[in-house]
């Protein structure tokens, strides 16, 4: 594990001497060919940054086995990958990435290490917003804040950054004020500091941003009742309410499980680790389709270390894959 962290810290801190590079050069603008210091830095930052990738790729050899066999299901081994990334919290994977999906890679390690500088090369204004706010949630470090051009935004961050709810009272935005309570109530554990997005309401046209809210609130907290304050039974309930609270609860029996899956989009991956969580196995039997069974068997296997789940994938090519990466050692 302390031989992964430097490796991490190495590439880390090539990705960032590079953006310094990438600044510099901005600001010097062109010089006398074969005469650029900033040039002459540069080479050596790759140079350095090489050795670190192969160093890398060398200890993560079974995590990219395991990414190369999810090829066959589209897109899933860049969910792989990217999920890798913010799991190790190491910019490395995102090199592996084909470079369309690499700003996603580097807005989700930003928002597990809380490193708001990684947010800087995101170029898609929305991803680099939601890319600040998240690493202010999870570091509390302002100082990338200041970075934010627009000003309800950047008034946004700081107050996330402080646990300040103060502050994010003081923002009337709509979006930066949903942005900046459901952040903090995530940040602080504290699902009442949804109730203040109460007041925006417009027709209950924004009841899934409420909703959201508490979802993530409760997750945050851990606790099965927080989910509670979502309307989900009685005369009033609506499908909405039902949804978010069923998901809830969901993902609070996930992360007590001690299973990391992905909330954005389907994880294909979560059965497995959930299953190599608990120690179940039975949890990839019996299930829709025998693709989901076969990737549920490979994750098991993988996170457990059990070569002998590898018996159960069907697929030939999966197999072959599982039997490398489910052995004890590097």
């Amino acid at each position: 594990m302390t031989r992964r962290v430097v490796l991490g810290s190495l590439v880390l801190v090539a990705l960032l001497g590079w953006l310094a590079v990438r600044a510099i050069a901005r600001r010097q603008g062109p010089g006398p060919r074969g005469s650029s210091p900033s040039g002459e830095y540069a080479a050596a930052m790759q140079a350095r940054d090489e050795r670190a990738v192969e160093a890398s790729r060398r200890t993560y050899r079974k995590e990219l086995g395991f990414c190369e066999a999810m090829r066959f299901v589209e897109g899933a081994d860049v969910a792989c990958l990217t999920d890798f990334a913010a799991e190790h919290r190491d910019v490395f994977f995102c090199g592996e990435v084909p470079a369309a999906s690499r700003e996603n890679c580097f807005f989700r390690v930003a928002r597990a290490t809380g490193q708001g500088r990684l947010c800087d090369g995101i170029r898609q204004p929305e991803m680099q917003r939601d890319c600040y706010l998240d690493a202010a949630m999870r570091g509390g470090d302002a100082d990338a804040c200041q970075t934010i051009a627009d000003v309800p935004t950047r008034k946004t961050c700081a107050a996330i950054a402080r646990n300040d709810p103060a502050a994010c009272e003081a923002v009337t935005e709509g979006p930066a004020r949903f942005a900046c309570f459901r952040r903090l109530a995530i940040r602080m554990r504290r699902p009442d500091l949804c109730e203040h997005l109460r007041d925006r309401l417009e027709g209950g046209s924004d009841r899934p941003r409420l909703y959201e809210c508490w979802n993530d609130a409760a997750v945050a907290t851990g606790q099965d009742e927080d989910c509670d304050r979502i309307p989900h039974e009685g005369v009033h309930v609506d499908t909405l309410g039902w949804n978010w609270w069923s998901t809830c609860r969901q993902r609070i029996a996930t992360r007590a499980a001690g299973a990391d899956c992905r909330d954005e989009r389907k994880d294909l991956t979560c059965r497995g680790k959930v299953a190599a969580a608990t120690g179940d196995f039975s949890k990839c039997q019996n299930l829709r389709s025998y693709t989901e069974m076969d990737i549920c068997a490979l994750t098991y296997a993988f996170r457990k270390i059990d070569v002998s789940a590898c018996a159960s994938v069907r697929d030939d090519r999966l197999r072959a894959a599982c039997l490398e990466i489910a052995v004890p050692g590097p």
